[in-house]
């Protein structure tokens, strides 16, 4: 392993490539300009943005944020939820009609969703499954800028974020179904280092986190040392390195990572020091009705209960966590 922590991986995996140029994503499918710069896929401030949209079928989320409010908004390529309001959607009746769904996905995102790889990404499989189950075809349109993402003609979108409690969101007929899963940010240290068993063991050095995070609000609210990076990918390598002394990381990427890197990192805390570092993920329908909603929600509730989610999360070293129970409401 080098100084960065990399092991035999080719980096050009993990950095989107062709992204930056728009060179290796045919200019048919998707456009951007020479100096678009691509954002981390578990950005949810609204980076990602659809310049040229090709349909495609599916070849096989760290909340990157200032305040709270971003929280209970979208992450990974669930990003692509936040502007798509006024995309088409779509009603349970029109489905059957037309026999398709169309899901917005990042090209190159995993291990959320990704374009032309060996695995299309959990978020995507998880589509397919429910698509299947409803007895339609999958579509998914390429998206990898938000500004543009009402041009996209989505009918959902994976990943939406929502914090336990939070009011449903979406304007007009656009809903979230049930929960699926639940994610958040992990304490990961160095993976020969054994004496971080908790935040409060960190007694010198810094910690990595991503410029702009809500884990880089809490801990520089609480004088904490940090060292900031730009993705959560880069987090991972300088933690790997002994860059940093911890790092926190969402579930998903340490869980992918760690495929890619056995032992490289361990976690050592899932316990997070802030009730917002946790949050539940469904799937956002746009402009749809409650039967669509229903119908989702009772797939949802299936592919949980025979194991079929947690192992697709398996298949992406991802562990799965059930999603948080509802906080009880005081009587108005």
């Amino acid at each position: 392993m080098s100084r960065r922590g990399r092991s035999s991986l080719p980096r050009a995996r993990l950095a989107r490539p062709g992204v930056r140029d728009g060179v290796s994503l045919p200019a048919h499918r998707l456009w951007l300009s020479p100096d678009a710069r691509v954002p981390d896929p578990a950005d949810p401030r609204g980076h990602l943005e659809a310049r040229r949209v090709h349909q495609v079928a599916p070849g096989g989320q760290g909340v990157s944020a200032g305040r709270r409010a971003i929280l209970v908004t979208v992450l990974g390529a669930a990003a692509l939820a936040l502007a798509a309001g006024g995309a088409s959607g779509v009603t349970l009746s029109a489905l059957r009609e037309n026999g398709t769904l169309t899901v917005c996905a990042h090209p190159d995102a995993l291990p959320f969703s990704a374009q032309g790889q060996a695995q299309p990404g959990f978020q995507l499989e998880i589509a397919e499954v429910l698509t299947k189950r409803l007895g339609v075809r999958l579509d998914v349109h390429w998206i990898v800028y938000t500004r543009h993402a009402r041009r996209a003609s989505c009918d959902a979108v994976m990943g939406a974020i929502v914090q336990p409690g939070a009011p449903p969101e979406g304007r007009g007929a656009t809903r979230l179904t049930r929960p699926y899963m639940s994610s958040g940010y992990l304490l990961v240290a160095p993976g020969g280092r054994t004496e971080i068993h908790r935040l409060e063991d960190v007694k010198a050095g810094k910690i990595g986190v991503e410029h702009t995070s809500w884990p880089h609000v809490v801990l520089s609210q609480r004088a904490i040392p940090t060292s900031s990076y730009g993705s959560q990918l880069d987090i991972l390598d300088a933690v790997a390195g002994d860059a940093v002394v911890a790092g926190f990381v969402t579930g998903p990427y340490v869980g992918w990572y760690l495929k890619q890197h056995p032992g490289s990192v361990r976690v050592v805390e899932t316990v997070s020091p802030d009730p917002d570092f946790q949050w539940n993920i469904a799937v956002r329908l746009l402009n749809t009705d409650q039967a669509l909603v229903d119908a989702m929600n009772q797939l949802i509730d299936e592919l949980v209960s025979a194991g079929t989610i947690p192992k697709i999360l398996e298949s992406y070293g991802v562990r799965y966590v059930a999603p948080q129970p509802e906080p009880q409401r005081r009587p108005q």
